[in-house]
């Protein structure tokens, strides 16, 4: 199948998996330029970057990155929303995957450069380490979450993976900045969707993605 033709993309590109999110972070900007459909999404473009969003899974990641990849795009950021493994994460910390797994499996990591673009600039308090990426969190069961936690993992997501390991196989730069929206303990699941930390820590997180997309190149 060939990518239909669309408009000449910057190398920047931000990808936002929640819609709620992508309305927040075009609250802060200017008008776009241009805005055009893409796989169930809608793309933005801005003078030196482009915002495309919502974004759910993996699925539609790959989809969506294919588009922007035969439209001029090289460096890609993505933020998302995660469920926190740990005991030290609570809702609304910031989670920086340098690494993920998918059924077990490493996959490929983050960009070096872009993730100490992300650990430089970003003037919120944050965790690095590794997220696990599943298609359907509803199968996760107590087992396969204990194992993680025991593993080390920091937090569970829908779209890292097939971002690392997409961005890996194509030569382009990319990193993640994930939310903690909920947590997995021993007691159960724990959503915080409707909690206030999380949603000011939402709005934090779009001021800065924007000044750092807006400030510093990712070449």
């Amino acid at each position: 199948m060939k990518i239909p033709s669309g408009p000449t993309l910057p190398e920047k590109v931000l990808i936002i998996a929640h819609p709620l999110d992508v309305n927040l972070f075009l609250s802060l900007m200017p008008k776009p330029e241009k805005k055009q459909p893409v796989c169930l999404s809608k793309l933005y473009l801005f003078p030196t970057f482009a915002v495309i969003g919502p974004c759910l899974g993996g699925p539609q990641m790959l989809l969506i990155l294919e588009h922007l990849f035969a439209w001029g795009a090289k460096n890609f950021l993505f933020w998302g929303w995660c469920g926190g493994l740990q005991s030290s994460l609570k809702i609304g910390d910031i989670v920086f995957p340098e690494k993920t797994q998918i059924q077990g499996k490493p996959s490929p990591s983050a960009d070096p450069k872009l993730f100490k673009i992300l650990q430089t600039h970003c003037l919120l308090p944050f965790f690095t380490g590794t997220v696990f990426s599943v298609d359907n969190p509803y199968t996760l069961d107590f087992k396969t979450v204990t194992s993680l936690r025991e593993r080390g993992v920091l937090a569970i997501d829908m779209e890292t993976e097939a971002l690392f390991t997409w961005s890996a196989e194509h030569g382009t730069k990319t990193a993640a900045m994930l939310i903690v929206s909920d947590l997995f303990s021993q007691t159960g699941w724990k959503p915080g969707f409707s909690q206030p930390a999380f949603k000011h820590k939402r709005q934090q997180i779009a001021k800065e993605l924007s000044k750092i997309l807006t400030l510093y190149s990712f070449k």
